[in-house]
């Protein structure tokens, strides 16, 4: 193949073709706000780590549901279920276990003992294991009801006979017999496969997943009169199942403020992203407060439930507890209280309530992934009233409320989920969409446009982080201004923003330029607009004419 020209340049004579510029990269407006997270209790699920689950993997994942008469915090798998199967939303799961003191989770070694006779046995290891064994397996996955493995040994013939073998087969299932890894590798670590990559059996478990880890004794060989080596006379592998094993401890189920920091900071430091945070219908005070203060730090909208059991007063002093109208990301909290029983969408429940907060979000993250053909949604319109009716079957009020008392739960900030009439018939609804912001006549009390202001502020700073480290300022600040000149255009055509009396009939402005103070590496961004609001009350006047 003759090649006209040459990359690097050279003395002689030639064409020197240099790399594609892109100029036609855009910014792409982000999922994240499909996404929402949440901390609740679950049968299995890692607790070294946040994760990801989808209405596909919720039971492969977090296992099968709990009565919530055996443990409130069970309302959470029960929300879940219900949340993702209304929409193609993903969850960011921080699984709550006891963590500290005495009695904590711990998690076991599935160990492959040393052969006797040529027959291997399984068995549960407390610590990991540094002899006796031959392999050894730890499941990060956590799963209460166990696991279960099995390990074959590929046979090694030369001239008919066989030989001692190092490549074995790896399965691990739940204990439903579910797959959920397969591995082939060697018990030599010089091995590689056909294309020259490690064939080391941990090594191929480590390119393949963080969630499970084997250790191997040794450069260990299999003999042919192994239990698990090779075929059976029928022409079957000769697998060897340990059967379903205890592996891991959930611990005591008495959490401890230092339980419920550890999986908020398993939230807050994610490597999945997301826009909302849910309570799974947590009543503890301690959870909802460290959630409140991860929504400030992250700017996400923290939805919770006030339990729908509650009267009125106790239910206006359940979120008064919280002090959240103190907090300065008051606006960033939203209460919802469901005084409706009805049947558990997952089926694991009896008839009785059930939080909404965690259904109001994935209403949202429904809403949110149909954009228009500037990549905005309709974040403008609420989550709340007749357009977006409550599905469960079995539904009826526990209690007639008085328009004193929607009063008084509006001044608490408060937004009840109550039967309405329409003229179309009466329907289980979002009856409010406040904040729990401190304010009466304000914007910020509403929680559509803090759904459009925090995706604002969301694009602004992603565009920003994409900036640092990458541009020189002069043209840094103009990518900026260019930016926010084209997102704030779209929102406005979009239905976000409306003209503003303060800024002369215009609905935004802003001003970019380097820090005053820090003026070669800082760049300040400020940014006025102006939100559409969403109608709570309508006055109707009708006057008789003589």
């Amino acid at each position: 193949m003759s090649i006209p020209f040459v990359r690097g340049t050279g003395r002689h004579p030639l064409v020197q073709l240099n790399p594609l510029v892109d100029n036609s990269d855009r910014f792409t407006t982000p999922v994240a706000d499909q996404t929402f997270g949440v901390v609740m209790t679950a049968k299995r699920g890692r607790i070294d780590r946040a994760f990801t689950v989808n209405f596909n993997t919720l039971m492969t994942k977090l296992g099968r549901a709990d009565s919530m008469r055996a443990n409130p915090l069970n309302e959470a798998w029960a929300q879940l279920y219900e949340a993702l199967s209304i929409s193609n939303c993903t969850a960011v799961v921080s699984r709550l276990v006891q963590r500290t003191d005495e009695g904590a989770a711990s998690i076991k070694w599935l160990v492959l003992s040393e052969p006797t006779d040529g027959e291997y046995s399984f068995a549960v290891s407390e610590t990991e294991p540094t002899t006796g064994f031959v392999l050894a397996f730890k499941h990060l996955g956590c799963h209460n009801d166990g696991i279960q493995a099995a390990v074959w040994v590929e046979s090694v013939t030369t001239g008919g006979i066989d030989e001692d073998s190092k490549t074995v087969h790896v399965r691990v299932a739940d204990a439903d017999g579910e797959v959920l890894f397969f591995f082939r590798g060697s018990t030599d670590p010089s091995a590689k496969d056909e294309y020259g990559r490690s064939l080391y059996l941990p090594d191929v478990v480590a390119s393949q997943t963080d969630e499970f880890i084997v250790k191997v004794k040794g450069d260990h060989a299999f003999e042919p009169t192994d239990d698990l080596y090779g075929y059976t006379v029928d022409g079957n592998e000769k697998w060897n199942v340990s059967g379903v094993k205890s592996c891991f401890e959930e611990g005591g189920g008495a959490y401890t403020p230092g339980d419920y920091q550890d999986a908020v900071d398993r939230l807050k430091y994610a490597q999945e992203d997301f826009l909302y945070l849910a309570s799974g219908g947590s009543a503890s005070q301690a959870l909802l407060g460290r959630l409140a203060t991860l929504a400030y730090e992250s700017n996400r909208q923290f939805r919770f439930d006030v339990p729908g059991a509650f009267e009125i007063e106790a239910a206006i002093a359940f979120a008064e507890s919280l002090n959240a109208r103190s907090r300065v990301e008051a606006h960033l909290l939203q209460a919802f209280w469901m005084p409706v029983k009805g049947d558990d969408p997952s089926g694991a429940n009896p008839n009785g309530h059930m939080g909404a907060s965690m259904l109001n979000v994935a209403m949202a993250c429904r809403r949110n992934a149909v954009t228009n053909a500037r990549g905005l949604a309709d974040k403008h319109y609420p989550i709340a009233g007749r357009r977006h009716p409550i599905a469960r079957s079995g539904m009826r009020q526990t209690g007639r409320v008085t328009e004193q008392q929607l009063n008084a739960l509006a001044r608490a900030r408060i937004n009840p989920v109550l039967f309405d009439s329409f003229s179309d018939g009466s329907f289980c609804v979002f009856r409010d969409q406040i904040t729990m912001a401190p304010t009466d006549n304000s914007l910020r009390k509403l929680i559509s446009v803090v759904d459009m202001s925090t995706s604002i502020d969301d694009q602004v700073t992603r565009f920003g982080k994409s900036l640092i480290n990458a541009y020189p300022m002069t043209m840094a600040v103009k990518r900026m201004k260019d930016f926010l000149a084209n997102l704030f255009s779209a929102a406005e055509s979009t239905g976000w923003l409306v003209p503003s009396l303060d800024m002369n009939g215009n609905s935004h402005s802003f001003e970019v330029s380097p820090n005053q103070e820090w003026p070669y590496d800082r760049m300040d961004v400020r940014y006025v607009l102006r939100y559409d609001g969403a109608i709570r009350q309508i006055v109707v006047t009708q006057t008789l004419s003589r």
